[in-house]
């Protein structure tokens, strides 16, 4: 709420970059914790614990929301620094334009947690495309598996429109060698 008040009245210069120094460490934060929760749902993936996969799907969807709320607070601060400094690009202004033209200790300060936020975004981006690749290996895998128990399972040993033996309708044979 104080962030909300604070962006209607941009021309308080000490506010806003308060505001923009909260706002760089509150996504610092996000990122740190979705890094930390891919770090166990790779370990959930690895260890095949469907019960720790999906709680840790939960968590990643908490931050994510997290992240999108603190979304339109980058908005509209961006929004006030870039009328201010003159940038061309609005909205779309990168955090670390704005920062490296901060004045005094305010630029050493935010810059450094901007490129902090930087590293920690392309940390997580990495380990998500790891964790993608990890999990349609895994699914590839699994359809492997299901089309070979099909194929067994499969009594007329028929192909399907794909090429492969697939399973068809189920067909009970049996011979009583007793009678």
């Amino acid at each position: 709420m104080a962030q909300e008040a604070l962006i209607r009245a941009p021309e308080d210069e000490t506010a806003l970059c308060e505001a923009l120094e909260r706002l760089v460490f509150d996504l610092i934060e996000c990122y740190e914790g979705l890094e930390r929760v891919g770090e166990r749902r790779m370990a959930a993936i690895r260890g095949a614990k469907p019960g720790e996969l999906s709680v840790t799907v939960r968590e990643e969807n908490e931050f994510v929301q997290r992240i999108a709320d603190l979304e339109k607070h980058r908005v509209a601060i961006v929004s006030a620094y870039a009328k201010r400094m003159g940038s061309e690009a609005k909205v779309q202004t990168k955090l670390s334009w704005i920062a490296e033209r901060l004045e005094g200790e305010a630029r050493e300060r935010i810059g450094g947690l901007v490129e902090r936020l930087r590293r920690t975004i392309e940390r997580v981006q990495g380990r998500n495309e790891v964790a993608q690749e990890a999990t349609v290996s895994l699914a590839m895998h699994m359809r492997g598996l299901l089309r070979k128990v099909a194929e067994q399972l499969n009594h007329a040993r028929t192909y399907g429109r794909g090429g492969l033996v697939e399973p068809g309708a189920r067909v009970v044979s049996a011979l009583d060698v007793r009678s």
